[in-house]
């Protein structure tokens, strides 16, 4: 009994922790009306970073974008600056990844006002002047995803059911049968 006690505590104990491991890392859901092209979307996951607070670039786990003009992703590998901030709500944030791809260096970038722009990486004149983007628009969001993992609690409760369960079909297997 106290061998099955210690590996329900040991089991427990493990599930809280594993719960408690993800704790650190938040994901955004991007999503905004696009101006030249249709369904953008992303994902950006970051560890380590508190609302509000500047953007590091060694915060960011990935960030992806898809449209119907684009397919992008960046991770640590290809990231070359990260700024601005995110707060908890809509208009609280101003966010800028530069990156590079096969294709060259491009730059995702939101405003608080909502616009954003996902293109070519241009310093001074070299795209010739103006905004250019691949793909463009207003109302961008970023909010923070729900949360799909279980409570620790959860978890422990049905650790603790699936002990019980097995320490009574032990139990009622060494009673004898007449």
């Amino acid at each position: 009994m106290k061998r099955l006690l210690a590996v329900s505590i040991f089991v427990g104990s493990l599930f809280l922790g594993l719960s408690r491991a993800s704790a650190d890392t938040l994901t955004y859901d991007f999503t905004g009306n696009c101006l030249d092209c249709s369904n953008p979307q992303g994902v950006l996951v970051l560890q380590n970073y508190t609302f509000g607070d500047p953007l590091q670039a060694s915060e960011l786990v990935s960030f992806t974008y898809t449209s119907s003009l684009a397919d992008v992703s960046v991770t640590q590998a290809n990231l070359s600056s990260l700024t601005g901030s995110l707060g908890s709500t809509p208009g609280s944030y101003d966010f800028e990844a530069v990156f590079s791809t096969e294709a060259g260096i491009f730059t995702f970038d939101t405003a608080t006002d909502g616009t954003w722009v996902y293109g070519p990486d241009c310093v001074g004149d070299s795209c010739g002047g103006g905004t250019i983007g691949i793909d463009h628009g207003t109302d961008g969001t970023f909010s923070p995803a729900t949360a799909t993992a279980p409570e620790p609690s959860t978890l422990l409760l049905f650790g603790s059911g699936l002990t019980t369960l097995a320490a009574l079909r032990r139990r009622v297997s060494r009673v004898p049968h007449e």
